[in-house]
């Protein structure tokens, strides 16, 4: 709702100021970093849980989780003293700065991280749920 502000009623009618990057976008991208970290966290300590403490499949989650995290801190960073976003209402702005490169390259990674999290969790958890149904066997 901030972001929505600053853009229509702050600078309404900023031509300079479209592609700025408000406070409360960064905020939220930082919020939602935490988040998906934490979950991240707790379906590996079920993981960890239903492998019997087995800590070669549970810690490269870990790292991962939290690598993605640190590439979000760094991103939100980086980004609060650039004030050009990479996209923009109708067009995509070629990155040719380094600075830009390397927000693209840095945002590009922790999304890459945080879907393949995902897929190893669940690839783990379904092989977990498959080893639990066959021990329990058939009614």
């Amino acid at each position: 709702m901030a972001a929505l502000v600053d853009y229509f009623i702050t600078n309404f009618g900023v031509k300079g100021h479209i592609d700025h990057i408000p406070s409360p976008i960064a905020l939220t991208v930082v919020v939602t970093a935490i988040q998906t970290f934490l979950v991240h966290c707790f379906f590996a300590q079920k993981i960890l849980r239903s492998s019997k403490n087995n800590w070669l499949i549970t810690a490269p989650i870990l790292f991962l989780a939290f690598l993605r995290l640190r590439f979000t801190f760094k991103n939100t960073r980086r980004s609060h003293y650039i004030t050009q976003a990479s996209v923009t209402l109708s067009r995509i702005i070629p990155l040719r700065d380094s600075e830009y490169s390397f927000i693209q390259w840095v945002f590009t990674s922790g999304l890459a991280l945080s879907a393949g999290v995902d897929v190893i969790i669940t690839g783990w958890l379904c092989y977990f749920l498959r080893e639990l149904r066959s021990r329990m066997g058939s009614t």
